[in-house]
């Protein structure tokens, strides 16, 4: 995933003083290592030190440190405790450190919508390492914490047959940095984004799962939760144009 990294958005009230922050100011902090569901806006995720193993996005680092498993060829079944592992140095898990905020029970967001922020995300529906099913039903608690006005400060986009961070049969490339500038900074909440396969000549690398039947230049529209793409009954299959999101 484009990891985030520490930056002030300059724009309105660039001129305040250092560390104050405008209602819906865009902050860049420190993305959790592997953490492949996108958190941007006020980006508040936090470099934990003493944190247990982490999925990066070519291997899982257990605790106590060793070297790194390589997620593409090793087996799910025993990384998936070494991720939920615990010890007397790495006090937190990674699973846990990559769980969205306030995973079981997330009312702490509430100051984040009340001064104005925003939130993106997204997952793969395919992802072998952390269930898109889990990240769902999050943003469902998240919906019921927040009275049913969720969208108003969040939105979720699942990305159909994505594996963890990339690949899979998909259309893998999309910019949702842009969409979520434009919502803090407009009030234009993002609905609809057009994502691309990675064929044949594409400059972010041949994505090698793609069906043999698929053009290389396929596009669609990822959703915001919970729409999804639907044909809108004519116009090419492989166009994003000939979809909507309902």
């Amino acid at each position: 995933m484009p990891h985030a990294r520490a930056e002030d958005h300059a724009g309105p009230g660039a001129g305040r003083r250092q560390g104050e922050q405008r209602p819906g100011h865009l902050q860049r902090l420190p993305a959790r290592r592997g953490h492949c569901r996108q958190q941007l806006g006020h980006l508040e995720v936090r470099q934990q030190r003493g944190a247990g193993p982490a999925v990066g996005g070519h291997g899982v680092h257990p605790a106590p440190p060793a070297a790194p498993a390589d997620i593409a060829s090793a087996n799910i079944d025993v990384l998936l405790p070494a991720i939920s592992a615990t010890s007397a140095t790495y006090k937190e898990s990674g699973l846990s450190l990559m769980g969205p905020p306030g995973h079981g029970n997330p009312t702490n967001l509430a100051p984040l919508r009340a001064r104005g922020a925003k939130m993106v995300l997204y997952h793969g529906v395919s992802d072998a390492i952390f269930s898109a099913e889990d990240t769902r039903q999050w943003f469902e608690r998240l919906n019921t914490a927040q009275g049913g006005k969720a969208a108003d400060f969040a939105r979720y986009f699942p990305v159909p047959g994505m594996n963890h961070c990339s690949a899979g049969p998909a259309t893998d490339q999309f910019d949702l940095l842009g969409p979520l500038v434009k919502w803090v900074e407009q009030g234009v909440p993002p609905q609809a984004v057009t994502a691309s396969a990675r064929g044949t000549g594409n400059a972010g690398g041949v994505n090698a799962e793609l069906p043999a039947d698929w053009t290389p230049n396929r596009t669609r529209p990822l959703c915001a939760y919970p729409t999804v793409a639907r044909y809108n009954g004519t116009g090419p299959a492989e166009s994003a144009s000939s979809f909507s999101c309902r």
